[in-house]
């Protein structure tokens, strides 16, 4: 058994709720800038977001070979992009699983809305486009979507600008670079579940369903979330 403290509030909902827990995912990275303690658990790097999950995919039972090359081309192309693109990304102390379920928003007895973080077994240095991507990548994902919808763009519109509120800086580099990690997102969650067969079956990740996302990540190739 394991005993957390509780965390008040619900998830995000309204645009003023998710402007704040951009602009409390600011204050993290800030507060995590002059870390000095033991070497991190994971780096969120290429390996641990594509690579892993092509070792987890090799494993796979019932994968033909077609798709298996498929997406050793899919994580090849992506993990190059990454190479290409690193020296100039904005680099934080993620916390790695920002998708808008791990932070609740509560409001004190003033009527004053504050947003408080939990669920940090992901965290590691990486990417702030990443840390930033996961909240689009979940609307996404969640919706079944290709594209952006209105909903969307509003949500990640005041995300960002709660994030600069909060005295995070996003440069131009960064933002290019949120469709690649968006993808990424998604090969490192799909291997979440490839890589625990053995506690949950192939009923979390069924073949299928495998093939389909080759076409989501292609179309996730041209995203645009310029606010």
């Amino acid at each position: 058994m394991a005993l957390f403290r509780h965390a008040e509030g619900t998830t995000p909902d309204t645009l003023d709720e998710f402007e704040l827990t951009g602009r409390t995912l600011a204050h993290i990275h800030e507060a995590a800038r002059d870390y000095a303690g033991p070497p991190s658990r994971y780096t969120l790097d290429g390996h641990h977001l594509a690579g892993r999950t092509l070792g987890y995919l090799k494993a796979y039972p019932e994968l033909d070979a077609q798709l298996l090359e498929t997406y050793g081309q899919l994580m090849q192309r992506l993990v190059e992009e990454l190479a290409a693109a690193e020296n100039g990304l904005t680099r934080v102390v993620c916390h790695g699983d920002t998708h808008g379920f791990n932070n609740h928003v509560a409001t004190d007895a003033a009527g004053v809305k504050q947003s408080v973080f939990f669920d940090f077994d992901d965290a590691g240095p990486g990417f702030l486009a990443y840390d930033l991507s996961v909240m689009s990548w979940s609307y996404l994902f969640r919706k079944g979507l290709k594209e952006p919808d209105d909903t969307l763009r509003e949500r990640w519109t005041h995300y960002l600008r709660g994030y600069r509120a909060g005295g995070g800086e996003v440069s131009e580099r960064d933002v290019a670079a949120l469709p690649l990690f968006i993808q990424l997102r998604h090969l490192w969650n799909l291997g979440e579940a490839a890589g625990r067969l053995h506690h949950w079956g192939m009923s979390s990740v069924p073949v299928d369903w495998l093939r389909k996302q080759v076409d989501v990540l292609e179309a996730w190739k041209g995203l645009d979330l310029r606010a």
